[in-house]
C-alpha cells in the first residue's frame, strides 16, 4: 500500500536513523536518476499525499520517497536542476573545493 511512503524505517528522532536517511537522501547515484524514475517517484509520494489508494511494495515505496526528497524541491515540488538537487550536493562541492584548492596561489 502507498502508506508506506509516509513511515520511513529509519527512527527520525534518534541521530543514528537521520543519518541513514540522509545517506540515503544525499547517495550520488541519484543523480543519474531517469525522468521516469523521477516521476514515477512523483506520481507514488503525491499519490500518498492525496490519500489516493496505489498498491506497489514497501521497498519502492521506500524508494520512491528517497528519490522525491532527492529531486524535488520540498516546498514547492518542482524538480530541480541535477546540481541543485540533495545527491548533488556533496559530489559537486568536494569536485569544487578541489578545484579551488588546485588552484590555490598563496600570496606570501
Amino acid at each position: 500500500m502507498v502508506e508506506h511512503v509516509g513511515r520511513l524505517p529509519w527512527d527520525q528522532s534518534t541521530f543514528t536513523g537521520r543519518l541513514n536517511y540522509y545517506a540515503r537522501v544525499t547517495d550520488p547515484r541519484l543523480m543519474f536518476a531517469t525522468d521516469s524514475m523521477l516521476n514515477k517517484a512523483k506520481e507514488i509520494v503525491t499519490a500518498y499525499q492525496k490519500d489516493i489508494s496505489i498498491h506497489v511494495s514497501m521497498e519502492e515505496a521506500i524508494r520512491a520517497r528517497v528519490i522525491y526528497d532527492s529531486a524535488f524541491h520540498p516546498d514547492t515540488g518542482t524538480k530541480m536542476n541535477i546540481l541543485g538537487r540533495l545527491s548533488s550536493q556533496a559530489t559537486c562541492g568536494t569536485l569544487l573545493v578541489g578545484v579551488l584548492l588546485a588552484f590555490y596561489r598563496s600570496r606570501s
